[in-house]
């Protein structure tokens, strides 16, 4: 496949969105677990294949990909649409398509990035500003080099586009990330009640399995710290 063919001199950008679990984020046909990607990371760093790198990631506890795992001193700042525990939010439901656009962190920064001008914006800012947009959703994460935070946006996401965009919308019908499917059914709920039934059918089946585990490892709920 396609790969970097970057070096010493050169600021990279990485922008990952896609599905994710503890440790892991996924392809369509595959998927990444947070050791390789780290282990690719300080490998880049010891071959000199970039300078420094803001790393975006957009999944379910993508902070997992990172805590504990991205060292402070290889050139790279990741931030993460949720914590190592959290979903991350699907936003923008479009009737026609029957799916949602966007997700919360993504559009957050990416707004951002078109209101403001994003060669004098320090990273700093930008996060700053994500997290204002996403504090009622969920708890972004940042992780390794502290430093590149002073650092110009436009080092990292290009020179500003000449024409301007300023169109911010307000987010009004975010939804956790696991709840998509459901929350589609949900816009049509006449047509689609024994979908919906058997989802939260399915789901009960999965919790009492999940519940009965629990009770045989550590007995009663009142048993657990």
């Amino acid at each position: 496949g396609k790969v970097l063919t970057s070096g010493p001199n050169d600021n990279i950008f990485v922008y990952f969105a896609d599905h994710g679990a503890s440790g892991i984020v996924a392809f369509p046909s595959d998927f990444l677990d947070a050791q390789t990607l780290n282990a690719a990371l300080q490998d880049m760093h010891k071959n000199k294949r970039y300078k420094q790198m803001l790393f975006y990631l957009e999944a379910c506890e993508s902070g997992s990909m990172f805590e504990g795992l991205l060292p402070e001193n290889i050139g790279v700042l990741a931030v993460t649409a949720s914590n190592s525990t959290a979903p991350s939010f699907a936003c923008f439901y479009d009737e026609k398509l029957d799916t949602f656009l966007g997700d919360v962190f993504s559009v957050s920064w990416m707004e951002n990035a078109d209101a403001e001008n994003i060669e004098k914006e320090t990273v700093e800012d930008q996060i700053d500003n994500i997290l204002n947009k996403t504090a009622i959703y969920s708890e972004i994460g940042q992780f390794g080099d502290e430093v590149i935070v002073k650092d110009i946006v436009g080092l990292f996401q290009g020179p500003k586009d000449l024409i301007h965009h300023n169109t911010i919308m307000d987010i009004i019908d975010a939804v956790p990330a696991y709840e998509v499917p459901i929350a589609r059914l949900e816009k049509n709920k006449d047509e689609n009640s024994d979908k919906i039934h058997a989802v939260r059918k399915g789901r009960k089946f999965v919790d009492d399995i999940l519940d009965e585990i629990v009770y045989k490892v550590v007995g009663e709920p009142d048993n657990v710290e």
